[in-house]
C-alpha cells in the first residue's frame, strides 16, 4: 500500500503541526508491515511539536519494529520536555516488551489497552474484502 509513503511525504511538506500529527495518526495502523510507516514515525520523534512526538511514539511502539530503538533512545537523553521523554520511555518499553499496550498501560497493570481499531485500516480493508 503506498498510503504511508504518502502520508511521509506530506508531514515533510506540512507547516501545521496539526497536519503533521494527523500523518503520523493515519499511519500507526500500517506499521507493523510498513516500512515507510516506521520510517515516517522515526522521522516524527524530531518534530518540534510535543503532539507530533506522542503520536510517533503511539506510532513506534504500535509496530514493535526493533529499528526505532536507538531513536527513541536518544530522544529520552536529549530532550527537554518530560512528557516527550516519558512517552519515549514507554514506546521503547512496548517495543523491548513486545506488548504494544504497554504505551498506554504504564504500569503494566492488564487493564488499560491502546485501541487503534480505527487506525488499523490493513485490518479493516481484509475484512471488508472477504
Amino acid at each position: 500500500d503506498r498510503l504511508p509513503s504518502l502520508l511521509h511525504e506530506k508531514y515533510k511538506s506540512s507547516r501545521k503541526w496539526s497536519e503533521r500529527a494527523s500523518c503520523v495518526y493515519h499511519a500507526i495502523g500500517y506499521s507493523r508491515n510498513n516500512e515507510d510507516a516506521v520510517l515516517l514515525g522515526i522521522d516524527a520523534l524530531k518534530d518540534k511539536s510535543k503532539v507530533v512526538r506522542y503520536r510517533a511514539c503511539m506510532l513506534l511502539a504500535y509496530s514493535l519494529d526493533k529499528q526505532a530503538i536507538h531513536p527513541l533512545q536518544r530522544l529520552i537523553t536529549t530532550s527537554t520536555n518530560k512528557e516527550t521523554v516519558a512517552d519515549a520511555g514507554a514506546a521503547l518499553d512496548a517495543i523491548l516488551s513486545k506488548n504494544h499496550h504497554y504505551f498506554v498501560d504504564r504500569s503494566h497493570t492488564g487493564k488499560i489497552r491502546l485501541n487503534l481499531e480505527r487506525c488499523d485500516l490493513t485490518k479493516s480493508l481484509s475484512q471488508n474484502a472477504s
